[in-house]
């Protein structure tokens, strides 16, 4: 799978989370500041569209069990036969809304099952990614944001992108390595990568 392999060394993921920012800034700067999950599909879906024409890729939202974005791959079979496959999943939360708060348990309840919901899709051909979007402002009760703390703080502070870490989820366990980070202005946009 090329785009698999290309994906990080074209570094198109975090060009992807910078036009993310950007266009939550712009929106802000418009004094718009009621933004959903939708919206961001949208700057993904519309980045993604832009970045992979003329490829045999493309995203495609709330699709395969209401994931809420997927870059499909098209392949031909030996008879000729189109087939396309979901290679790369994300799941994205945001934090913008007043009642939204980091240490609130119902928040981490969500985020732990975007977490499970990304493993249940991982396949030896495919890759997860969680995005995390708020403003700098909501950073505020990070401290007690208990089992997600480590992940925003320690694994992402450092450049070490390689470090993986293991989140309790249900009766079973996820393993997260931290991915990128994008900070524009006031808008910070997070992502970790689901692995085996």
């Amino acid at each position: 799978m090329v785009i698999l392999k290309k994906y990080h060394i074209s570094n198109l993921h975090y060009q992807m989370l910078r036009d993310i920012t950007l266009n939550i800034e712009l929106e802000f700067n418009k004094m718009n500041t009621h933004l959903f999950e939708s919206d961001i599909q949208s700057y993904m879906d519309d980045f993604l569209r832009l970045n992979l024409k003329n490829t045999d890729c493309y995203p495609h939202r709330e699709t395969c069990g209401k994931t809420d974005l997927v870059i499909f791959q098209s392949q031909s079979d030996v008879n000729g036969k189109k087939h396309k496959k979901g290679v790369i999943f994300f799941e994205i939360k945001t934090v913008f809304k007043k009642h939204e708060k980091f240490s609130h348990n119902h928040f981490i309840e969500m985020i732990k099952k975007d977490f499970y919901k990304l493993k249940q899709k991982k396949k030896d051909y495919t890759r997860s990614f969680f995005i995390l979007v708020f403003r700098k402002n909501k950073s505020g009760g990070i401290d007690n944001f208990k089992d997600v703390s480590e992940m925003i703080n320690s694994k992402l502070a450092s450049k070490d992108y390689k470090k993986h870490f293991r989140i309790a989820v249900k009766k079973d366990e996820v393993n997260i390595r931290a991915g990128r980070k994008c900070i524009v202005e006031n808008t910070v946009v997070l992502s970790w990568e689901i692995l085996k």
